[in-house]
């Protein structure tokens, strides 16, 4: 039986009373068996059972019958001549009542019985007449023909009791050869049955769990960005067009982002004369619609600022090649850390050039020239907490990576290369109090001026700034920390850090990088962009 093209209501059904009708089956035979037996103690109780009691009865009223000829005749009292003639008469009764009951088809012993009583009887009845007249005749009568009668008819009483019972014993043994015969059938019949369920059983549930672990594999895949898990399992029933229907999400997904990856690919390289190709059903179709338009705006926008650079192109040559000669890029070692477990994509930063976006950051921030650092970069595709591919930086002036190194960190957009948080630590040659400042709390003013400052030279926030708020204390190694929350006018954060010993800065968290944090589910936990970044820094802010 092919469960894979049953549907699972079917197939349940099936499994659940193929069960059922075996258990009917079994207690069914049961039932008859016991029926059947029943039926043949029964016949013993109607028919043996009355016969041997007829038999006895015929017996005793023969044998009382005998005893009161017998008495009559040796003491002369003719009452008992009348017993004995009543018993006769009931003896008679007893007979025809014993051939009716007679339960077996041989009657030859029954014959027997019934023939030597009915000699007997015969003498009996000749004896009655002559005991009347003649006593003396009478006793040589019972002497001589009676008696020798009444033993044969005794005898022949033994035998046919001895047939009855031999018949009983017989219909007895039957019924146990029966009973035995059929336990071992019906225990045969629930072996067979147990068998065949379970393997049933098994192949239901084979039915179920092949494909079931199959459509699980690929929703993990799904989760995980992964869309290559085959589902090889095919059929008619629910589990079937469910797999179907998964390979067909597989496929489109696959051609939709292999379709985008290949079109960004051809944006990045500059080449903005592409659209996507691939089919984009049901609510996939926008997305198609607004790449293209995206794609056709850009080409746009990119030829107009090429035809406005070539207009101030000629005026600008002279300064241009002046700045170039006075710039000098920095030389520094760029190296991928040695905890790097990720690989960067086709759409993503090669490592050079996250490396060369976070020296920039780093000059801006901090005014730094990385002539002669060490730049060992990581790249992560993103995490449970932080959803977002970015490459993260560890930037020193020695080749050693040590906690005690003075270093400099920073997190960026591991596509377009925006900043999500840069720090800066070290160690103090001296040692200040690392607890709370508790006035600063209430006071915070100093470092608000100097966060305000900060965020207008670093051109990190659109728009002026609403407020600058406390937001904790902590330290970093042996540098107290204050941490300032600064929020501008269209709501955006920025977290900015400064020591406490001598108000340096020390770096600031983006709000985007607060934005992809919070837009995670608080219940989801793994492993974040605080988890990754401790690798680097101790800073607490």
């Amino acid at each position: 039986m092919n469960f894979k093209n049953m549907s699972i209501k079917k197939s349940l059904i099936v499994g659940f009373g193929t069960t059922i009708l075996v258990s009917l089956a079994i207690i069914v035979t049961a039932l008859v068996m016991m029926s059947t037996q029943k039926a043949a103690y029964q016949d013993i109780i109607d028919h043996y059972v009355e016969a041997n009691q007829r038999a006895s009865e015929c017996r005793i009223d023969y044998n009382i019958a005998a005893r009161g000829l017998r008495d009559a005749v040796l003491s002369g009292e003719m009452s008992n001549l009348d017993t004995a003639t009543a018993k006769m008469t009931d003896l008679e009764t007893a007979i025809t009542e014993l051939n009716d009951s007679f339960p077996m088809d041989d009657k030859t012993q029954l014959n027997t019985f019934v023939n030597t009583m009915k000699e007997w009887g015969e003498e009996a009845q000749e004896i009655i007449k002559v005991a009347r007249t003649d006593r003396e005749t009478a006793r040589g009568m019972i002497v001589d023909r009676c008696s020798p009668k009444l033993a044969a008819a005794a005898a022949a009483g033994d035998s046919l009791a001895a047939q009855l019972q031999a018949g009983q014993e017989k219909i007895i043994q039957q019924q146990n050869t029966s009973s035995t015969i059929g336990i071992i059938v019906i225990l045969a019949v629930m072996v067979v049955a147990t068998v065949a369920v379970v393997l049933m059983a098994l192949k239901i549930i084979r039915s179920i769990v092949e494909p079931s672990n199959q459509v699980r594999a690929a929703l993990v895949g799904f989760s995980q960005g992964n869309l290559g898990v085959p589902v090889s399992f095919t059929g008619k029933n629910e589990l079937g067009e469910m797999c179907d229907a998964l390979r067909t999400s597989q496929s489109v997904l696959h051609s939709v982002i292999q379709d985008i990856s290949e079109t960004t690919g051809q944006m990045a390289k500059g080449n903005f004369d592409v659209e996507l190709t691939a089919t984009f059903p049901g609510d996939l179709a926008p997305i198609q619609q607004s790449v293209n338009q995206f794609v056709v705006r850009m080409s746009d926008t990119i030829t107009n600022i090429s035809q406005s650079a070539s207009q101030v192109s000629a005026a600008g040559q002279p300064e241009a090649e002046a700045k170039k000669e006075n710039r000098k890029e920095a030389d520094y070692h760029v190296s991928m850390d040695r905890l790097n477990t990720g690989t960067p994509t086709e759409l993503d930063l090669t490592m050079e050039e996250a490396a060369q976006k976070g020296a920039q950051y780093l000059e801006s921030l901090y005014g730094l020239d990385l002539e002669g650092a060490y730049v060992y970069m990581m790249y992560s595709p993103g995490t449970v907490t932080f959803p977002r591919a970015f490459w993260a930086a560890d930037v020193l002036f020695e080749e050693a990576q040590t906690p005690e190194s003075t270093r400099w960190n920073y997190l960026i957009d591991a596509v377009t290369g925006e900043l999500f948080s840069i720090d800066h630590s070290r160690h103090l040659d001296a040692s200040p109090s690392l607890e709370p400042d508790s006035a600063l709390e209430k006071d915070y003013s100093a470092y608000a001026a100097l966060a305000e400052e900060k965020v207008r030279t670093s051109g990190l926030m659109d728009g002026g700034i609403d407020r600058v708020e406390y937001n904790c204390q902590g330290y970093s190694g042996n540098d107290p920390v204050i941490s300032l929350d600064v929020i501008g006018e269209k709501g955006e954060v920025l977290c900015i850090g400064f020591s406490r010993y001598d108000q340096s800065f020390l770096g600031l968290i983006t709000d985007t990088s607060r934005k992809i944090r919070e837009a995670v589910p608080k219940d989801v936990t793994g492993e974040g962009i605080t988890e990754i970044t401790e690798e680097y820094s101790s800073s607490s802010f």
